[in-house]
């Protein structure tokens, strides 16, 4: 590939077409160097960002403390105690419902008697459905009558996972004094499941375990990933491997890439002391490293290191339409974004004069 000629302009326009004049060098290969490469923090799972401030139910009492409201908005459910459903311990909720398909609102609400003192809570509690995408939701009523509806954290994949939010987060309200403010103490109104869409029409059973008042739990962030001659950019040719190293205060740390449309490429996993990712990009595209650091056996960190794969090289072709616009004019002169450009096939850029 040849190096662009610099194209110095004071208009703004965007793309100008140029002949090459040079060659672009090629990169020279360093001895294999560990070097910090930034990371894109990931949310952890919805159990591990919460810690149990005030256990609420988990069902293994033989009295059923829980209620299913009956109105012109709610769907038909039955509840009942479950011995052989639980999360924690053998016993669990269970809701048989029925949705009919009302024109106007149609949804599930449970409750209990819980007060909530003050602020500062979140509300969690363990949930097993038939991947059946629930809105799931939390109603509390403050001192004024007011009450206010938060949306909790929950994924639509069938099977056991942990549902939670915080109290205090963004919220509808009605009735009460109007003034949109918990005014605690508050109580629960009740866990809310709507329907997935207007109209809809469906039964089936689920079942809510190990509800809890919660706090948000003080994480420390120690882990840091390290790459091995990573080029700029993260962008490699196809072909090539890529070689990561993670380490942080924990028990294991456990890594997996996926391409753009979620398949399992690689996993791996190893100390916390330092574990090394490799992997080969065999193909062209967009593929992303997922490293976790697990203390306890649940994940504490996570970070995702995305790359991609250029079919780049000599083979590249070259276009005489697509160009870029740059801004070296503004005392900044990036030498491996040339290199960059050649990986693109892109062999012409335009800059300006300031």
């Amino acid at each position: 590939m040849k190096r662009p000629r610099c194209f110095r302009s004071r208009r703004r326009c965007g793309l100008v077409l140029l002949a090459f004049l040079a060659v672009v060098p090629h990169a020279t290969t360093a001895a294999a160097e560990w070097q910090p490469v930034a990371c894109v923090p990931a949310d952890l799972p919805p159990e591990a960002m919460f810690q149990v401030a005030q256990p609420v139910d988990d069902f293994e009492a033989e009295a059923l403390r829980w209620q299913a409201a009956e109105g012109g908005q709610n769907a038909a459910c039955r509840l009942a105690g479950d011995a052989d459903s639980g999360h924690g311990g053998r016993a669990a909720l269970r809701l048989d419902y029925q949705f009919v398909g009302k024109p106007d609102y149609e949804y599930l609400l449970v409750n209990a008697p819980l007060e909530i003192p003050e602020a500062g809570y979140a509300f969690g509690f363990w949930l097993n459905h038939d991947g059946t995408p629930f809105s799931v939701r939390l109603r509390i009523t403050d001192k004024s009558g007011e009450t206010h509806q938060v949306d909790l954290v929950a994924g639509t994949q069938p099977g056991r996972q942990f549902v939670a939010g915080p109290l205090d987060g963004p919220s509808t309200s009605w009735g009460g004094d109007g003034n949109r403010r918990r005014d605690y103490p508050c109580r629960l109104a009740g866990i809310c499941l709507d329907r997935p869409r207007s109209g809809f029409v469906g039964k089936g059973s689920l079942w809510i375990d190990d509800v809890a008042l919660l706090r948000p739990r003080d994480i420390p962030r120690t882990m840091t990933v390290e790459t091995q001659n990573g080029p700029f950019g993260n962008l490699y040719a196809a072909g090539e491997s890529v070689t990561l190293r993670a380490k942080g205060e924990g028990d294991q740390i456990r890594w997996k890439v996926d391409d753009f449309w979620g398949q399992t490429l690689a996993r791996g996993e190893g100390p916390a002391t330092g574990t090394e990712a490799r992997f080969a990009l065999q193909q062209p595209g967009y593929f992303a490293c997922r490293l976790e650091l697990l203390r306890g056996g649940q994940p504490v960190e996570i970070r995702l290191f995305p790359c991609a794969a250029l079919s780049g090289g000599e083979e590249t072709a070259r276009s005489d339409f697509v160009g870029v616009c740059s801004h070296y004019g503004q005392n900044n002169y990036p030498l491996p974004s040339m290199d960059l450009m050649r990986r693109y096939g892109i062999d012409q850029f335009r800059d300006e004069i300031a």
